[in-house]
């Protein structure tokens, strides 16, 4: 029996068991169905050039044995109008990767400025209807009475132009040292980045400055951080992640992502 083959029934049951309590004085019965799925307005960066593609990151809140569990689903666009379907969740061929949740991301593709009709439905069972507006500097969402979907992050803003984002990965001693001379070479050809507080999609960005990653980018293990403003030629900062990846003494894990593409 497949999630979506649950959730109607589960919509049904609860339909049924509210239409029979119902009285004449009453005018309106809200049927809430727990959440299946987690959703975040998302723009995803090509990591060849960097260019961005809107969409939804969207991930189950139930738990697969592995970490490569997929979403599948549809995007149809018309216009002002976004349709998204959400048809089930498939089990890979090969299990990699320790347990996790089901995650997808939902291309829609480069918007104009404006508002689009935004439909977000589990396969026959339910959809979730509302407005998406788009404007120079960000997306906003509005959803009003959600079913089987939290959508946790509404408002998604555009990251600058010569943005630099990524972390190190930290495991031990060794790598900590490592991370902080890195961290002091990247200062040297990067400056602080003016980012206001919020929701960049890869990351966000608290109101006193601290920087967290969004699960769907965030590695397993402890990392540094690392959200920059690129003031040199891109070429810089592609030899110096080259110097730590390939240190004799110890090779750094580092991913670094910027606006004109993954280094």
């Amino acid at each position: 029996m497949t999630h979506f083959y649950c959730l109607t029934l589960l919509l049904f049951c609860c339909v049924f068991q509210y239409s029979c309590q119902k009285t004449k004085d009453d005018e309106t019965v809200i049927v809430t169905t727990a959440p299946e799925f987690n959703v975040d307005l998302f723009e995803q960066r090509d990591p060849f050039n960097g260019n961005p593609s809107f969409g939804l990151w969207i991930s189950s809140v139930e738990t697969f044995p592995c970490s490569n569990y997929r979403i599948e689903g549809a995007v149809q666009i018309n216009s002002s109008d976004i349709r998204i379907r959400l048809d089930d969740v498939r089990q890979p061929d090969t299990c990699l990767g320790a347990a996790g949740p089901a995650q997808s991301f939902m291309a829609i593709g480069d918007l104009a400025g404006g508002n689009y009709q935004v439909s977000l439905s589990l396969g026959n069972a339910i959809e979730n209807t509302g407005t998406l507006t788009v404007y120079p500097d960000r997306y906003e969402l509005s959803v009003e009475n959600p079913q089987a979907v939290d959508f946790q992050n509404r408002v998604l803003k555009k990251i600058p132009d010569g943005l630099v984002w990524g972390y190190i990965a930290t495991p031990d001693d060794e790598a900590l040292a490592l991370a902080a001379a890195f961290l002091a070479d990247l200062k040297n050809i990067t400056t602080e980045n003016n980012l206001q507080a919020g929701f960049y999609g890869y990351f966000t960005r608290s109101g006193t400055g601290l920087v967290t990653l969004h699960p769907g980018f965030a590695p397993a293990g402890s990392v540094q951080i690392f959200v920059r403003q690129l003031d040199t030629a891109p070429e810089n900062l592609r030899q110096l992640l080259q110097q730590y990846r390939s240190a004799p003494q110890y090779t750094a894990q580092i991913r670094c992502l910027t606006t004109f593409g993954e280094l």
